[in-house]
């Protein structure tokens, strides 16, 4: 995994670049996304495994999102922080 930085003025992007193993089996590839476990993709094409990861990954994340956000009760000691990666 890494990490890329682009300033336009005032603003910042980030972007995140993560390796996927691209496998071919008979007439197909399919991929794993390393450092995201259980996450597979599959397609015709190298290129179409590059594609299906890209939509995978940011499936991945925002269930992953959507999962840590939870009413907090009074009682909680914990904080949610969003971190844009």
């Amino acid at each position: 995994m890494g990490y890329n930085v682009r300033k336009h003025g005032n603003d910042t992007e980030t972007t995140m670049k993560i390796r996927v193993i691209v496998t071919k089996e008979r007439d197909r590839y399919w991929g794993e996304v390393l450092g995201l476990p259980a996450c597979f993709v599959s397609g015709r094409t190298p290129a179409e495994v590059r594609s299906q990861a890209r939509k995978a990954v940011a499936l991945y994340f925002r269930a992953a999102a959507t999962a840590l956000k939870s009413p907090r009760r009074a009682s909680d000691e914990r904080r949610f922080v969003d971190v844009a990666v």
